[in-house]
Formats: structure tokens, sequence, C-alpha cells
């Protein structure tokens, strides 16, 4: 699996996993260093290290479809989280990166009678969550100090629809980001095409088919994955090159308190504005 960070050192400090960088080489994407891991917590605690909204926006097509015909409806929220037995902090070179200071976006999923509703958390490995998925009131007696605002489903995958078209380190991450998810997209039509099986009329098979399709969808999105892999690195080579001249030739806002990514965070807000339910 290709990283975009090149990893130094991992160390478990109790309440803490220190992730120390090395320094970078433009135009690179680095292996994942496996070697460094100790437990496949700790890999997904690495793996899911600073991602807040973009499990929301590259999940959205994906659980919307398995949804479909449920009733189910979605939204996304971002929380305050409670403060972890262990988080992720980052020793990017110059700079910590304390992840316990972040806010987490999760998705909300709601029954149609409103009986049951339950968490979507794709990323909470970097909060020491586990569990993907959770009753709401679990995972909020468990994890959540408050509800900071709810949006509709879909915000941030036209947030990170619109970022990839723009400049700076974060739409280049929403770039390789989306051309995973056309990855997936591609697994999910091909396992379709093979099983005559759509996301939703699986859910409502009987359970050993269900675990078989689930089985043969897996597959087919690790195949497709480890093509993304493999290709990633080629396609990408020449942006990340430009997007690192971008950064530095950027670098003097940093210093006189401007900030750099300004276009970037105003396109978020508008779209999370005209979005936000409450």
């Amino acid at each position: 699996m290709s990283f975009d960070n090149s990893i130094k050192s991992i160390e478990d400090k109790g309440d803490v996993l220190l992730i120390c960088d090395d320094p970078t080489t433009p135009g690179t994407i680095f292996q994942f260093p496996s070697h460094l891991v100790r437990t496949e917590e700790e890999k997904r605690m690495v793996l899911t290290t600073l991602v807040c909204q973009e499990p929301t926006a590259y999940l959205h097509d994906f659980l919307t479809e398995m949804l479909d015909g449920t009733g189910v409806t979605l939204e996304e929220h971002m929380l305050r989280i409670k403060k972890p037995a262990k988080t992720v902090r980052v020793d990017a070179q110059r700079k910590i990166l304390d992840m316990s200071n972040f806010y987490h976006s999760v998705v909300r999923a709601t029954s149609s009678d409103g009986t049951y509703s339950w968490i979507v958390d794709a990323s909470g490995a970097q909060y020491s969550i586990f569990k993907a998925c959770l009753t709401e009131r679990t995972y909020r007696k468990r994890h959540v100090v408050n509800t900071l605002a709810a949006y509709r489903s879909g915000t941030n995958k036209k947030i990170y629809e619109k970022m990839k078209d723009m400049e700076g380190n974060g739409p280049l991450l929403a770039r390789i980001g989306w051309f995973a998810v056309d990855k997936v997209r591609s697994a999910v039509l091909e396992w379709r095409t093979k099983s005559d099986f759509s996301l939703s009329s699986l859910m409502g098979k009987p359970e050993a088919i269900f675990v078989e399709g689930c089985k043969e969808l897996v597959e087919c999105i690790k195949v497709s994955l480890d093509n993304f892999a493999a290709e990633v690195r080629a396609k990408f080579f020449a942006d990340i090159g430009r997007t690192m001249v971008y950064s530095q030739q950027d670098a003097w806002k940093l210093a006189i308190g401007l900030d750099p990514n300004q276009d970037v965070t105003k396109m978020m807000e508008e779209i999370s504005k005209k979005n936000q339910l409450y």
C-alpha cells in the first residue's frame, strides 16, 4: 500500500503513538512501513492519522448504494471526541501535529421510523476507536463530548470533488484519493456483473449468501486497490513535484501569519454553510 509520508520511526509512549517523519523527496510516494508497526491496531492508527472528512466523502456513493431502498437516511456529523486511551502525534520534521486537538467527522445512519441509529466511523482508529460501526447510543457514550454540526449527506463529497481541482497539498491528496475511489467503483461494477447482485440487494440475502457475496466483493476491491498502488507512483509523480514547488512558493504566507490554503479553506466553509442542518 502506498503512503504519502516517509516514516522514520513509530514509538509507543503509552497514551501516544508518536510518528516521526523523514525529510521527503519531491515527487516521491513511499511504501507503507509495515516493518515499523507491531500490531494491526497500530497499523490502523497510522493509516488514519490526520484523516478527517475524507472517508465521508469517498464512501458516500458506496454507502448510499448499499442502503438504497432501506429507508435509512444519512447525515454527516462533526464531533468533539473524548480524550482517547491513546492518540496519534506526528513529528513532521519541524512541526508537531497533535491529533488530540482535532475534531472528527462521521456518518450518522437512521432507520426510516427513527427507532434505530448508528454511527459509521471509518477513521476512528487514530483516536483508538477500532469499531467502524456502532449504535449511536453506544458510540456517543464511549467517545463523544458533543456534536459541533450536522450536514446533509454528500456535503463532504462536494467539498473534496471541488478540492481536487485546486492547488496545494490538500488538493493533491484529494486527487490521489479520488483515483483510489475510481478503482473501488470499478471493482464494485465488476463484482456486480459477476454476481448479478447490487450492494443493496446483497443486504437482503440469507446470511450464507450475504457472507459469500461480501468475501467476493472484498476480493474484487483488494485486486483493484493493488492496481491502484502499482499505478499511483507513475500517475502522480509530476503532480507531486509541481505541488511541492507550489507549496514552497507559498511558504512566505505562513511567515507573516497568512493561511497558505485560504482558497481551499474558504471553499470548504462555503459548501459546509450551505449544507448545514444544525
